[in-house]
């Protein structure tokens, strides 16, 4: 018996020194190898693309996607986006270990960096921010047609294709910007089986909200970040509702219903509304004093100027339009501080398609703020500028970047407001 035990005992032994050393051939002397064979690898491919790749890029996800262009040569890497096009910049770029192998773009590249600079070039995001993207991405799978990567930092996703042979940069950029200005509106809804979701847009970026509602009378907002590309618009996640998974939006060109790629009891429809109507409906900030013209501009200076020797504070925001939860019977002005919002409010006249009378803005607004600003700093008479009757102009229809009001009491009073937030449209002191 006791030998018996023995050879139990030097049975178990030598298994598990079979067991260790196999374990050592397996992982410990293959690591490096293994890394530079994936960077050799991934390296191929990046090169193997010689009209470059199309990258859908998302930093932050609540700004929405962007297309991109690159191309690697070499140690060198040439880009381009939506936003350059057709400006593109050449720059130095490298493969890195980090947990696997990281496109490393390691020589500041306005077109790349434009999404990762923490002082973003427009504006875009809080300062120290930006969009919060990523020039370090992390190769999650490589194929000669998709390579897929999360941003080392930020962890968003980010998705290469190869650019189509019969393409240039340029041309697809063109081509994208029509798709973008075919599905692009002001006014949306999405409908599911003839049920009429209310859909709306980041004025600024893209984003759609869908309030969806719920079985017991109430509703819930889901937002999904999306991109454009030059069959549709994609969401960066799935939304599903009452059986239904919508992924997105298929392009139909110079339409104004798109379905939904595999599902076609959904569909995505725009609505164009009179300027008057989107300007009481919608957003509509002041840039700039260079914006509100001399006539405008004449009342706000001291002002704004008065408000800062008096209270240190400076103007963050200003605008007009409408306010979420609000009477759409009255269109709303802001001035908002670091520290405080103040809402003026006034009636309307709908005059004609592109014409709005608006009336004075009540001493008192939509809380308390304005009525304290009214009484010790006048602020009224800043709300007031918009107490007229206007022509309205814009650029677009469909999707207004910006409208124009002349005053028709007096022509030398023009005033643009833009769509998409602006900080410190005064500067600061």
């Amino acid at each position: 018996m006791k030998k018996f035990k023995y050879l139990v005992l030097l049975a178990a032994i030598l298994t598990l020194g079979a067991c260790s050393y196999e374990f050592k051939e397996k992982f410990d002397d293959d690591a490096t190898t293994r890394y530079q064979v994936e960077k050799a690898r991934v390296e191929n491919t990046l090169k193997k693309a010689s009209n470059g790749w199309i990258v859908y890029y998302f930093a932050d996800t609540q700004y929405g996607g962007f297309n991109l262009y690159v191309n690697f040569k070499g140690d060198s890497v040439t880009a381009m986006s939506e936003i350059s096009a057709p400006y593109s910049e050449t720059s130095h770029w490298k493969l890195e270990q980090s947990t696997g192998v990281v496109i490393s773009f390691d020589e500041y590249n306005n077109v790349i960096h434009y999404f990762s600079d923490p002082i973003n070039p427009d504006g875009i995001g809080d300062k120290g921010y930006g969009l919060e993207g990523d020039h370090e991405w992390r190769v999650i799978s490589c194929t000669d047609d998709l390579i897929v990567l999360r941003g080392k930092k930020h962890n968003s996703r980010i998705e290469m294709v190869p650019l189509p042979d019969n393409y240039t940069p340029v041309q697809y950029f063109e081509e994208l910007a029509a798709v973008i200005a075919d599905m692009k509106s002001a006014n949306i809804y999405t409908t599911v089986d003839d049920e009429i979701i209310n859909t709306t847009k980041n004025a600024a970026y893209n984003v759609f909200d869908f309030v969806l509602p719920q079985e017991n009378d109430t509703t819930v907002t889901y937002r999904r970040p999306f991109i454009y590309k030059l069959d549709g618009i994609h969401l960066y996640s799935p939304l599903e509702y009452n059986g239904h998974t919508i992924k997105g939006f298929q392009y139909i060109p110079l339409g104004t219903q798109f379905p939904e790629f595999d599902d076609e009891n959904v569909a995505l429809h725009l609505v164009v509304l009179p300027i008057n109507e989107q300007l009481v409906k919608s957003t509509w900030w002041i840039a700039s004093y260079e914006d509100l013209g001399p006539v405008a501009s004449a009342v706000y200076k001291p002002l704004v100027d008065a408000l800062y020797e008096g209270e240190k504070e400076e103007c963050a925001q200003c605008y007009l339009g409408g306010v979420s939860g609000q009477s759409t019977d009255n269109i709303y002005w802001l001035y908002q501080s670091a520290n405080y919002s103040s809402y003026g409010k006034a009636t309307y006249t709908l005059v004609s398609d592109n014409a709005i009378t608006i009336n004075t803005f009540a001493d008192a607004g939509i809380n308390s703020n304005y009525a304290w600003y009214v009484d010790k700093y006048n602020i009224n008479q800043m709300a007031n500028v918009f107490s007229s009757t206007f022509d309205i102009e814009t650029d677009n229809l469909k999707a207004p970047n910006y409208v124009i009001l002349t005053d028709r009491a007096n022509s030398g009073k023009k005033i643009k407001l833009v769509q998409g937030a602006k900080s410190y449209p005064f500067g600061t002191h």
